[in-house]
């Protein structure tokens, strides 16, 4: 009985009642998959008993030219000076390196390694395990390491040899926290001589090296003004700085469940999610959320208004009104089954097509899932029963079947459609608006110029094989033979490393305390060539290192003639300039002027910069290729030197890693808005032939008087056009307030952003307007057609 009943009522309305039952399943998707990151995110490193008390220190370090360098590491001497402080319990760290690892006779270069404290296991083991402190020589391993880079079937008690470290014994095989940010593959004890020059970086405040944790004794939030304390007493005044430590230095004390949250730091130990991604999710799945309400809510009213007069007649023949409702929530049942049916469908869909939600799914326990599951069935149950039963009362236990009470319907019908087009176009309109404004910044963001080549470059990492003159130039000439490639370039910088080193530069009608804080790198004679750069001046100079020990060779940027005070190339060219270097007086020689390049994102004032000549071993190659076939040519020969895949990587790549929060962020925001788009389409088509049935005879009279089809369009645009523009307005407002806030992350921003967003949001209302006005159309021919707006009602 009934299914024959909720069939029935398909069939009466079957576009209507299918996309009710697929909005309704995709809100339900989205209502599971939010409380699941949410559950996710909160139970992040709260796993740890004492975790209010566990707080990551990080540094951020002044220098000269006003640049101010971010690290997740801290300096060696501050753990000893906080270890004194009666506030703080104890202090544990955990020195990351990088070496060799040996192991039945095959060996792997450049394998992160973490040596910990003796107390970091007791305060924050990262493992599922319980595990006993590490003794010298001992290690620990996860099985994705052994998997990676060992490949033993029983790895526990065998012995793996790492670089110049000596030999380690296997102690287990760690399985890692579902709920642990830190990511630490490989674990074994801390001691002295793990760290080069241990005994000066014991007292060299100025340079991180190792991620340290403090335990407060106090329950309240620890509080920064200690640290700043400790710089002031034991921090030294750096040689030659204008400014004090407590101006150069400065440390912060973050609770370790904010740890996984990015800060942006170049060095982060731990996973770590972007909290404006975070926020974006959130607010994304508000935004469909409340769009497939509206939906909901407007398709419902069209389908319960094909059966508002078999339920009439059923209250007068003497139905109660207690068995209606029990009657109504009866065919509510198969409805509720079917949403359910299709949305565990796409959550499983969804796991299958996308990484990042099978990831989710997997961190969120069995139990918790079920609950959460169950708590939104229970949730869209009730809203689906309280809809219907607000429904039930307004137009059918409070009508009295008079002619008043039809005026009533009708305009409550009209009503009902106004708001829900306004309440769909404000939500889909901001949406929009946010879209096209974060595509189009997005695409200046990716697409702007860096000052150097983008496309067709690769640089890989320099290896221990690769260690030499004499075998690069070996493998520059094997490539050249196989496949035509350009010579190797070698840098120390390549794009978002933010290593380069700052030096303060004067020229010779500056006095001797007046100087330039500039940054620098090294790099060889190709790397003009290869990686593009745009002479400016010098161009007939050849690129070379230069013989004279006292005169380096170096090339400058256009910022650098400004920052330098020069008014023209030709003053910059014949100038001569002076550095201090390992405590002796050099001379610079500029070869050439290059427009500027930026060393990370660009922004509104480029960074003054010199690029010092020199043919040496430096951290990275690059190389240019034309074809993508010679692109994999090339990675195969680099792996042949043992290069890994993460040691070759694309300078596109490199920027899509860098943005990647960025692009994730507008991936969303599409996603949203497509969805949006499309549910407010559909809308306005059952909304436009809604409104055909409400103004069926009015068009009819308007037709007999002489008025077209068209005629009856102008007077329904004329009806719903104050709405449409009123929405329009209030989309703009929230979306302009929603988009000038995300746009606060970049520090240059195009004005186009705001001119495409607001010209899509204009399309947006237009084609709202034409879809309306096309839906009457076809609805009121349809209906002429069939004679009978019975019919024309059973058909939605």
């Amino acid at each position: 009985m009934i299914l024959n009943e909720f069939y029935h009522d398909v069939k009466l309305n079957p576009v209507p009642a299918v996309l009710g039952i697929i909005i309704s399943a995709i809100g339900f998707v989205t209502t599971f998959l939010t409380l699941a990151l949410f559950i996710s995110d909160f139970r992040t490193d709260r796993f740890y008993p004492d975790h209010r008390h566990i707080y990551r220190l990080e540094s951020q370090l002044l220098l000269p030219n006003g640049v101010r360098v971010r690290s997740a590491q801290v300096p060696l001497p501050l753990i000893d000076a906080l270890k004194k402080e009666p506030g703080i319990t104890s202090v544990s760290y955990a020195h990351r390196f990088f070496t060799s690892i040996r192991s039945e006779g095959r060996v792997m270069s450049d394998v992160e390694i973490f040596a910990v404290s003796p107390e970091f296991l007791t305060r924050l083991n990262p493992y599922r395990q319980s595990l006993a402190p590490l003794e010298a020589h001992e290690i620990y391993i996860t099985p994705a390491f052994n998997r990676r880079y060992l490949g033993f079937s029983s790895p526990r008690g065998k012995i793996i040899e790492l670089g110049n470290q000596g030999k380690f014994i296997i102690k287990d095989v760690v399985e890692p926290h579902k709920d642990s940010s830190q990511n630490m593959p490989i674990m074994i004890a801390f001691s002295p001589w793990m760290m080069e020059g241990y005994d000066d970086k014991r007292r060299d405040w100025y340079n991180n090296q190792v991620y340290a944790f403090i335990h407060s004794a106090s329950p309240q939030t620890f509080d920064n003004r200690l640290l700043d304390q400790v710089v002031e007493r034991y921090a030294p005044q750096l040689p030659g700085a204008p400014a004090t430590p407590a101006q150069s230095l400065h440390f912060s004390a973050r609770n370790i469940l904010a740890m996984h949250y990015g800060q942006g730091f170049p060095d982060e130990l731990a996973a770590v999610h972007s909290m404006a991604l975070l926020h974006t999710l959130y607010g994304a799945a508000i935004f469909v959320l409340l769009t497939t309400l509206v939906n909901f809510l407007s398709i419902n009213g069209i389908i319960n208004a094909a059966k508002r007069s078999s339920l009439r007649i059923k209250r007068c023949i003497g139905a109660s009104d207690k068995q209606i409702l029990a009657e109504y929530c009866g065919i509510i049942f198969p409805q509720f089954l079917c949403i359910m049916i299709l949305a565990l469908g796409m959550l499983l869909g969804s796991a299958l097509l996308s990484e990042p939600i099978l990831a989710l799914l997997h961190q969120v326990p069995c139990r918790l899932q079920v609950g959460v599951f169950m708590s939104v069935s229970l949730i869209m149950g009730g809203m689906i029963v309280l809809s219907q039963w607000i429904y039930l009362h307004l137009f059918v236990f409070s009508v009295r079947n008079t002619r008043g009470d039809a005026r009533f319907e009708s305009k409550a019908t009209y009503y009902i459609n106004k708001l829900s087009m306004v309440a769909q176009l404000l939500l889909s309109g901001s949406m929009v608006y946010i879209w096209a404004g974060a595509i189009a910044q997005n695409h200046y963001v990716m697409d702007t110029d860096f000052g150097y080549h983008k496309k067709n470059l690769l640089t890989f990492e320099i290896n221990e094989p690769l260690r030499s003159l004499a075998m690069l130039r070996m493998l520059q000439d094997r490539l050249k033979e196989t496949t035509g490639t350009s010579n190797i370039a070698l840098s120390s910088w390549r794009p978002f490393d933010m290593s380069p080193a700052v030096m303060t530069v004067q020229h010779g009608r500056q006095q001797q305390d007046q100087s330039v804080a500039i940054n620098a790198f090294s790099a060889d004679r190709n790397f003009p060539l290869v990686w593009g750069l745009e002479t400016l001046a010098g161009k007939e100079n050849a690129v070379s290192e230069s013989r004279d020990p006292a005169i380096l060779h170096v090339i400058v940027t256009r910022a650098f003639m400004n920052a330098m005070g020069q008014s023209s190339y030709d003053e910059v060219m014949n100038n001569t300039f002076y550095i201090d270097l390992d405590g002796k007086k050099k001379a610079l020689r500029v070869l050439r002027i290059v427009d500027n390049i930026y060393l990370g994102e660009r922004t509104t004032l480029p960074q003054p910069l010199m690029i010092f000549i020199k043919d040496n071993i430096e951290k990275y190659g690059s190389i240019k290729y034309s074809t993508r076939r010679q692109r994999d040519n090339i990675i195969s020969q680099f792996q042949d030197y043992g290069l890994s895949e993460g040691q070759i990587v694309l300078v596109d790549d490199l920027h899509r890693r860098h943005f990647k929060n960025h692009l994730l962020i507008t991936n969303v925001i599409r996603l949203v808005a497509a969805l949006s788009l499309l549910l407010l389409l559909g809308s306005a088509v059952i909304i436009g032939i809604s409104e055909a049935v409400r103004l069926n005879k009015t068009l009819k009279i308007m037709e007999a008087v002489g008025g077209s089809i068209y005629t009856g369009i102008v007077f329904f645009l004329q009806q719903n056009m104050a709405s449409l523009l009123i929405s329009s307005a209030l989309a703009f407002i929230v979306g302009f307030g929603f988009l000038h806030r995300w746009l606060k992350r970049y520090d240059l921003v195009t004005g186009l952003t705001y001119t495409y967003a607001l010209a899509a949001l204009l399309l947006l209302t237009l084609g709202v307007a034409a879809v309306m006005a096309l839906s009457l159309m076809a609805g009121g021919r349809w209906f002429r057609a069939t004679g009978r707006t019975q019919k024309g009602e059973a058909w939605m």
